[in-house]
């Protein structure tokens, strides 16, 4: 869709006009601790999750929304869940296993993670554990950014899911390291790539 390319226009533009947006280059440095941009302390502010919390005690740090575009508001959701694989050897320990997580575990596995729970019963619980290690943090924008959730999801299922991973990657890579592209060309180029690959399995 036509937001889509003027997203990927602007992000380019703040990663090779603008320079607010780091680079791969930049994003890989020691000055930004080779990835974890954000946590190096060098990088004003990051879109990211709640499991990022994980890593940031003693940081001065606060949450915002992110900002609308024409008006729509799009909060990028993460729903991450537990299994038991069809061939599992040990079905029923496992299902024991998961009962505990999903039970008296939970609160406990919460923290650790960093996520924030799905069971309204478990929300208030883990917002006060939250709010009792970040007490500046206005932690309410998590709970607030659920009514606007990302449709379609980022994560939900796509055709031949691998091999168009790959041509994302591939595009991506080549977004994030090189200047001068004819950015509507390559999105051109990708929206055509992709469409092969998800009729490869229609």
């Amino acid at each position: 869709p036509d937001v889509w390319r003027e997203a990927a226009q602007w992000y380019y533009a703040g990663l090779w006009e603008d320079h607010f947006i780091p680079n791969d280059n930049y994003v890989n440095s020691d000055l930004l601790a080779q990835g974890n941009t954000f946590g190096s302390g060098n990088v004003a502010m990051n879109p990211n999750h709640t499991w990022y919390t994980c890593c940031f005690e003693g940081a001065n740090w606060d949450v915002a929304a992110i900002p609308t575009y024409n008006g729509n508001t799009t909060a990028k959701l993460h729903a991450d869940t537990f299994g038991i694989m069809k061939a599992s050897e040990n079905p029923d320990a496992a299902f024991e296993v998961l009962g505990l997580m999903l039970g008296e575990f939970a609160p406990d596995l919460l923290e650790v993670y960093g996520a924030f729970p799905a069971r309204a019963s478990l929300q208030e619980q883990n917002l006060m554990q939250m709010q009792e290690n970040f007490p500046d943090a206005d932690l309410n924008v998590f709970v607030e950014a659920l009514s606007f959730p990302d449709n379609p999801n980022h994560e939900a299922g796509m055709p031949n899911f691998l091999k168009a991973s790959d041509a994302y990657n591939t595009f991506g890579s080549k977004y994030q390291t090189t200047p001068g592209l004819d950015l509507n060309a390559e999105l051109d180029a990708l929206q055509v790539e992709l469409q092969g690959i998800f009729e490869e399995v229609e």
